[in-house]
This record gives C-alpha cells, sequence and structure tokens, in this order.
C-alpha cells in the first residue's frame, strides 16, 4: 500500500471553480482520492497570515500525504497530470498539453 491509498491528496481552494476545478477534474478523472478543503475568504485571512499552507500567499495549494505543499495552479494540475497518467511524456506533446492549459 502506498502512501497515496492510506493518505490521499489534499486540495486547498477557495468556494469557487476557477483555479482549482481543472485540478479537481484531472483528479476525478484519474479517480485519485483527494480531500477537497474550501476554505471561505474569511477564514483565508487568518491562514494566510500564518504562512504556513500558501507558499506564495496564493491558493490553490496541493498537501502531499508527507506534509509537504505544492502551490501555483500549473504546477499542481501538471503533478496531479503524471499521478493520472494523462500528462504526456513526450516533451513536444507535454508543451502543447502545457500550451491548451494555459489559454484556457
Amino acid at each position: 500500500m502506498s502512501d497515496f491509498d492510506r493518505h490521499p491528496l489534499t486540495l486547498y481552494y477557495f468556494p469557487l471553480r476557477a483555479r482549482g476545478e481543472a485540478i479537481r477534474l484531472i483528479l476525478h478523472y484519474g479517480g485519485i482520492d483527494f480531500n477537497d478543503v474550501i476554505i471561505s475568504m474569511e477564514d483565508w485571512k487568518g491562514i494566510k497570515q500564518q504562512g504556513n499552507l500558501a507558499p506564495f500567499g496564493q491558493l490553490p495549494c496541493l498537501g502531499l500525504p508527507d506534509g509537504s505543499i505544492i502551490a501555483q495552479t500549473g504546477a499542481i494540475a501538471r503533478y496531479v497530470g503524471k499521478l493520472a497518467k494523462v500528462y504526456p511524456e513526450n516533451p513536444l506533446a507535454a508543451a502543447r498539453a502545457d500550451m491548451v492549459f494555459e489559454f484556457a
């Protein structure tokens, strides 16, 4: 049993679709179990001041089973895309996938 089987990923985002939605879609499509933690704007003020969740002071962030955090939408989407085995291994195909992602 891997760490991902015992301790799923945790996506932290606001009560909106926006930047978190592509990440959620990839996780669902890949059948990857995750906790979807919705942070209200009111709660975000205190969480942001603590500085331990969002390294750049922005959401979304993805919590990993080992306690580390990945920030920035594109980095998270590529990471979960690789976990879901939907991110291309070929560099040109990966660049094209990134291109479409960045456009959207």
